[in-house]
């Protein structure tokens, strides 16, 4: 009865193994999932950013455009 006590033991620890294992393969490759979506999301908010910046300049050259369209107005 002793060796088999030993056994479902030894079994255990066996399956407790494969999936520490199994388990560190799925953090690895969420570690790397993370890695990546991080990456697209530095991608995202640079470009938001240049848009946005171009949104800045275009606004500008708007406001320029109906003030001068507004100085022509008043001369005429």
């Amino acid at each position: 009865m002793g060796l088999d006590r030993l056994d479902a033991l030894e079994q255990k620890v066996g399956s407790l193994i494969k999936m520490y294992e199994v388990l560190g393969e799925e953090n690895r490759k969420l570690a790397d999932e993370l890695e990546f979506k991080e990456e697209e999301l530095k991608k995202v908010r640079e470009r938001l950013n240049r848009i946005e910046s171009e949104k800045g300049l275009i606004k500008e050259k708007v406001e320029g455009i109906l003030g001068k369209i507004d100085g022509l107005m008043q001369n005429a």
